[in-house]
């Protein structure tokens, strides 16, 4: 015969059970034995993605945690942050940015409110390579400090200022002048965020409005010496797994590019394990990566991101900073200035590569 307390307990199961499938979901045990509501059907959530977080949503247990827990698959386009402005938003259910900037115009294009909250940060870095960060160190130009290198971004403007080349600098296998190079400001959020710390840099203090004018042409001048400019970071990492030190010396990106890297078991990391280099620019500045949701869909998949267990795979596979814990020292952080600054930066900067964009 059955215990009153057994009985109670199977009918609360049935009870449950009865409650969760009715509203589309059923109960499900995870690994450790925890009781959670698994969604009974799927979802297909499509939406515009910055590449640096095109790993985050390839890898295979971040897509099993979502369509277990949450019934969702998702389907991306890699597209650079401020170019998702010029893309039709009703196509989409979110957009997922690497930065706030663009939240105020895309509202002004939707016509109606945004939803959005920031899931992932990275800091702005450089990535280089041993012999460069070698003779950048051996001039004090770097330094090793907390486990990690910095440097100190006015002085590495001025070499690009006195046009110092790399072999002024005793760095064999790399020709011509000093540059940093970066993505397209006007297509692509790191650049964009470079460009911002450029700016506060030679301004000495957060930019504003009056004082763009005055340190407009010397910030043209970091970006012309670039020539054409990639308009996706995650292209640009690639192409400098690819093409080495030579033909990028010193590259601007995010920390959880080389992060995410770093713990692939890719063939291309194999390559560079020994020789790719990451230092913090003094000072550095935070990029936020807001999603955006559009349409129900899209705010159930925002919901989703969330849980725990997604946010730990961020940090560990992925590289990005969120609630669960990431700690590190980086360098000094510059604020962004106001949006409006910002864009007229921007817009300054139109043609700095040779392009009429």
């Amino acid at each position: 015969m059955n215990s009153p307390v057994r009985s109670g307990l199977v009918g609360l199961v049935i009870f449950l059970g009865v409650v969760a499938l009715g509203g589309g979901y059923e109960f499900l045990f995870t690994r450790d034995g925890a009781l959670f509501a698994g969604p009974s059907e799927m979802v297909r959530v499509e939406g515009y993605v910055g590449s640096e977080k095109a790993g985050f949503l390839a890898d295979p247990e971040v897509q099993a945690l979502l369509a277990d827990r949450y019934g969702i698959e998702v389907v991306t386009r890699r597209v650079g942050t401020f170019e998702m402005l010029d893309l039709p938003a009703e196509s989409v259910d979110f957009m997922w940015p690497a930065s706030e900037l663009p939240l105020d115009r895309l509202r002004d294009a939707v016509g109606r409110p945004l939803e959005s909250q920031v899931v992932f940060s990275s800091p702005v870095v450089l990535y280089s390579w041993v012999p460069v960060v070698d003779q950048l160190e051996r001039r004090g130009l770097v330094t090793w400090d907390q486990g990690a290198y910095h440097a100190e971004l006015a002085v590495l403007l001025r070499l690009i200022a006195d046009e110092t080349t790399w072999s002024d600098l005793g760095v064999n296998g790399v020709f011509g002048r000093v540059t940093i190079t970066s993505t397209d400001p006007r297509a692509s959020n790191s650049g964009a965020m470079f460009a911002v710390l450029v700016a506060n840099t030679l301004n000495d203090a957060v930019l504003t409005e009056s004082e763009v004018p005055a340190v407009l042409p010397e910030v043209r001048q970091v970006f012309q010496v670039q020539g054409q400019m990639e308009h996706s970071t995650g292209t640009l990492f690639e192409r400098v797994l690819q093409q080495g030190m030579a033909q990028y010396p010193l590259v601007v990106g995010y920390e959880n590019l080389y992060r995410e890297l770093d713990a692939s078991s890719s063939s291309l990391w194999d390559g560079v394990r020994d020789d790719l280099v990451m230092i913090y620019p003094s000072p550095t500045v935070w990029s936020s990566h807001p999603i955006v949701a559009l349409t129900e869909r899209g705010r159930r998949l925002m919901t989703a991101l969330e849980d725990e267990d997604l946010l730990a795979l961020a940090w560990e596979r992925h590289g990005f900073r969120s609630r669960v814990d990431a700690s590190g020292a980086i360098s000094p952080v510059t604020q962004i200035p106001r949006p409006p600054v910002v864009f007229e930066l921007l817009d300054g900067l139109s043609g700095a590569d040779g392009g009429d964009r």
